[in-house]
């Protein structure tokens, strides 16, 4: 039998959300240098409950519906800073550069910076 503590279990989940984000971000940003469907490519930031959205379009309220991917991070984690980014197809640059800043109440808070170039770092 395996025991997993609540603290492990909980970092596991803060791990996985972050993951989570700095992948779809990456997603994005490589959707809309590749050019595909001919557009850019985002991600956008739901509160209540949580849900990163990956979205092809020039922005979240002009986006192609039908191509957005939902994931919903299964930890108690706040996401603050940024809540939606661009990549411009083909160049991959950012319409802003920023931070996601994820954090629960057991980890010290870890940011995913977009610089403008559109490169994507933890910080």
């Amino acid at each position: 039998t395996t025991v997993v503590s609540i603290d492990s279990y909980r970092s596991y989940n803060f791990q996985v959300a972050q993951t989570q984000l700095r992948t779809l971000l990456l997603r994005a940003r490589s959707q809309a240098v590749n050019n595909i469907h001919q557009a850019s490519h985002g991600v956008r930031i739901h509160q209540d409950p949580l849900q990163y959205v990956l979205f092809e379009g020039v922005d979240y309220a002009h986006r192609d519906i039908a191509q957005d991917v939902r994931v919903v991070p299964e930890s108690a984690v706040t996401v603050s800073g940024l809540t939606e980014i661009t990549f411009t197809q083909l160049t991959g640059k950012p319409n802003r550069a920023g931070d996601f800043t994820i954090q629960d109440n057991l980890h010290p808070a870890i940011s995913i910076h977009i610089n403008n170039e559109g490169q994507i770092n933890l910080q």
